[in-house]
């Protein structure tokens, strides 16, 4: 699939899940007015999508601990590398079988360090929302100008959400997706880019998937 520009500021390049060799998060590069970010490069598999993209980040942000989010910020080595802090220990160890399936080839050596509530991007601000549940470091990231949540694999389209990983907690993940329900409630959701599959555009179509996302977690 080629890169998809979804807004003027946002590029969408898209991730694999054809096979275990190939497989790959969504990455998503922001262009601020002073910075630009790249959300999860993906794994390893993912460095001609990369490579195709045309901006050169200033800055690379995991949205969790695993290996098809993060092994490609190895194609990045002079760039910072933050995650939230509590995926830092995980992420820099790395920890087999958290960070990546063991033998598989995808370990990468790129340190991160552990990011600030808000990344300001000049004319964008990306909020770090704590989401726990599918891993102990997993976090959402909430551009409020543009009502996007930049979801790793903790909602999917359609209701979805992560499985849970070794660091993961059941508890914590209940309340992660109704913190997500009442953002989308309180200060709306416009769009959600979810680490794997379809975005959610809309913020009728936000909200109802992420009410879906908390149900659906109750079955």
């Amino acid at each position: 699939m080629m890169n998809t520009s979804i807004k003027s500021n946002m590029v969408w390049i898209p991730g694999r899940d054809d096979s275990l060799e190939k497989f790959s998060a969504h990455s998503f590069l922001i262009s601020g007015d002073e910075k630009s970010v790249l959300i999860d490069p993906g794994s390893l598999s993912h460095q001609k999508e990369l490579t195709e993209t045309s901006i050169a980040p200033d800055l690379i942000i995991a949205t969790h601990e695993h290996w098809d989010h993060v092994a490609a910020a190895d194609f990045y080595p002079d760039i910072p590398k933050l995650a939230h802090p509590e995926a830092i220990e995980a992420l820099n160890t790395p920890l087999p079988n958290v960070v990546r399936p063991t033998g598989h080839g995808d370990e990468h050596t790129s340190q991160f360090t552990a990011a600030p509530s808000v990344i300001d991007l000049g004319n964008l601000q990306l909020e770090v929302v704590w989401t726990p549940g599918h891993t102990r470091g997993s976090m959402c990231l909430y551009e409020p100008s543009t009502k996007t949540l930049f979801a790793g694999d903790t909602v999917f389209a359609d209701g979805g959400v992560g499985r849970i990983f070794f660091t993961g907690n059941r508890e914590d993940y209940k309340q992660t997706l109704t913190q997500l329900v009442e953002l989308a409630e309180q200060r709306g959701v416009h769009l959600i880019c979810p680490g794997h599959g379809d975005l959610v555009e809309g913020e009728k179509a936000c909200l109802d998937s992420l009410r879906a996302s908390y149900h659906h977690f109750l079955l």
